[in-house]
């Protein structure tokens, strides 16, 4: 087993293939957030959702310096198991990113990012927890 993995630094990330799935909010008022559900799904105890959270940076005037914004997306794909229970399944990206980082650095970060969740040398620490 190798103690690494590769990325792509750089990459142009675009999914292929699969089926549209449109959320649409739903009216549900967060704190710093919006909330969004598959309306498409008519099962209430099975319908997919997102929430999308975003924290503005703040002015520390004892520093002189600002905090990170801090943006997250949460997708919650509820399950029934064969007990009948329901269960809560959920992916969660979020970062965390200085005023001053350009939008084409915050584009790389997520770019990097978002191939960890397909990179192939990754799939068993995401289905088994085992190490790269």
């Amino acid at each position: 087993m190798a103690n690494s993995f590769t990325i792509k630094a750089g990459a142009t990330n675009a999914p292929t293939g699969g089926t549209d799935q449109t959320f649409s909010e739903d009216g549900r008022r967060l704190k710093d957030g919006y909330h969004y559900i598959d309306a498409a799904e008519e099962d209430f105890l099975v319908r997919n959702e997102c929430t999308l959270k975003d924290r503005q940076p703040s002015y520390d005037a004892a520093s002189g310096d600002y905090s990170k914004a801090k943006r997250s997306f949460t997708l919650v794909r509820p399950s029934i198991s064969s007990a009948g229970n329901r269960f809560f399944n959920l992916l969660r990206i979020e970062i965390e990113v200085h005023p001053e980082l350009t939008t084409a650095e915050i584009t790389a970060l997520l770019n990097d990012g978002v191939q960890l969740g397909y990179d192939a040398e990754l799939q068993d620490f995401w289905q088994m927890g085992t190490k790269p």
